[in-house]
Parts: structure tokens; sequence; C-alpha cells
């Protein structure tokens, strides 16, 4: 079940894919009021109304409609997994006690960004102060149950749904701060969706094709269980001590071909267009537009 945010002629609503995957079913039918899907976990009851319409039309057209960031506002924290697939880990510069710099235990660090940007949006990046700006497309995690000390094979209970993010980064922070945190936070750089897929609706784990695009070209190939750290793995390991709430949003990590791991460095400029994929999942579509 593919779960959207949209705007038509009428106004902004949430909205579910149809099974022919021709038409949107507005949520407000079924008592799910706002303009968020962050919502929609608190109103889980209502799914089995949702499940039964999907052979309908639907009360839009999804080519006729424009389609939005899920959440506009994270709804709790973005974690994140740094250097968790082993060719991308192979491919940028090592970090202190990691052979080969494939890491023995989860990087784990924070991004905290002004807003969650839309999957078609332009996306306006200050590039005026010497950054350099990456690409990652990722895998990410929707927590829709609270939990810590998670055993792994309670793991997927825990994820409300599954969606696509690109994990922008200014490389040139990184590397002047000598941490992520920095980096990976500037502003208008986390785009969304174009969907959440519920958890329930797909296999776990999760094995699907994962690719990146600049300008048409194919820079990333993977796929989404070429894991280093597990999703089970990785949320066993960041739930100890530490409690997962509904609506933190996990990122899984990125494959290789990013730009910096080009000589010389393939980073993005004004005009870039980046498109981001994970196979029946979503997608990205956004242009670069330095301000």
């Amino acid at each position: 079940m593919k779960l959207c945010r949209y705007r038509t002629s009428e106004g902004i609503f949430l909205g579910v894919v149809n099974k022919a995957e021709t038409g949107l079913i507005r949520l407000s039918r079924f008592g799910m009021e706002g303009d968020s899907l962050a919502g929609v976990m608190e109103t889980f009851s209502a799914w089995d109304q949702v499940e039964s319409a999907l052979d309908e039309a639907g009360d839009d057209l999804l080519e006729s409609v424009d389609f939005l960031a899920p959440v506009d506002q994270p709804p709790r924290r973005i974690l994140c997994l740094g250097k968790n697939y082993a060719d991308h880990a192979n491919e940028v510069k090592s970090l202190p006690g990691q052979a080969n710099g494939v890491p023995t235990a989860p990087i784990y660090f924070g991004k905290m960004v002004n807003r969650i940007m839309g999957p078609a949006e332009t996306l306006r990046v200050d590039l005026s102060s010497g950054c350099e700006l990456d690409y990652e497309v990722e895998l990410a995690l929707i927590i829709g149950k609270e939990g810590s000390n998670i055993a792994p094979e309670d793991a997927k209970s825990h994820i409300f749904a599954y969606t696509v993010v690109n994990d922008l980064t200014d490389r040139a922070a990184q590397r002047r701060h000598q941490q992520w945190l920095k980096g990976k936070s500037i502003d208008n750089t986390f785009p969304m969706g174009a969907f959440w897929v519920l958890a329930d609706a797909v296999e776990f784990p999760l094995k699907r094709k994962i690719r990146s695009f600049v300008n048409g070209e194919l820079r990333q190939e993977s796929e989404t269980d070429n894991l280093i750290f597990s999703v089970e793995t990785t949320l066993s390991d960041l739930s100890k001590n530490f409690t997962l709430f509904p609506g933190d949003i996990i990122l899984t990590g990125t494959p290789a071909g990013v730009g910096m791991g080009f000589t010389p460095p393939k980073t993005l400029n004004s005009g870039d267009c980046v498109d981001c994929e994970i196979e029946g999942i979503g997608w990205l579509k956004n242009l670069i537009q330095g301000i």
C-alpha cells in the first residue's frame, strides 16, 4: 500500500494509490484528516477500510496531481547510518580504526534539516561559500511503534513504512568540521517521496533495486539488501538503551557511485538534475538551483 501527500486545484490531500496504480483515493474519506502522513500512524485501525477500497478508480488521477513531501517537517528525529554498503565504504576515505574503510560497527549520525523537500521540488541551495554538494540515494525507514532493546526478530514490527530519500551532503563542510552533522544538515537538501510504502505490504528484508542518476547519467546502482548491517541488526543495535519513537526516520546508507568517489570528484552544480529511485518504493527528481 503506497501512501502519499499531493496537491490538486482543490487543495492538499493525503492519499493511497489504487491497485491499478492509476488513481489516488483520498484518505479523508476514512476520517484521516490533516496534511501530513505523520498523523496517519495514529489512525492505523482504519486501514482495513482503505484496503477494501483499493480496487476503485480513485478520486484523483495519478498523472494529474503534484506530489509533495509526505511530511514537510520531520515528525521526530532523522537518524542515519554512514558507510553501510561495502562498495561505498571502500570508495571513500577510511575513518580511523577501520580496515579498508569498512566499519566493524554501525556508524550513526543525526541530520537536522529545516524541512523535508518534495519529490519533484527544485532545491534552492546556497552554493556560494565553497559548498561541494553531493548526492546519496537511500532507503529510509519510518518507525511506527515505540521500542528499546529491540530483538532482531522483532525489528519488522517496529517499521511503519519505507520511502526514498536523497541524503544530500556538503563534503567541504564535512572536511572542515571533521564530523558529519553540519555537512548533512544544510537547508533545502532533504527530498523524500514520492510515497510511504507500508512495511506490511512488501517483503522483509526488502530486496529492491536502488539507483541514482545525475542529468540522466547512472551514478549509483545496487540492491537494498546489500547492507553491511542489515535493517534488523541496525534496529536492534540502535535501540540498545536508546528508545525509538513513532515518526523517527532512519536512513540505511548509500551504495557506491557518489560524487566524491570519482577522480576528480563529480559534485553537483546549479542546474543539475538528480533522480533517485527504489524499485516499487518511490522516486525523486530534483533540480539543483544555486542561490
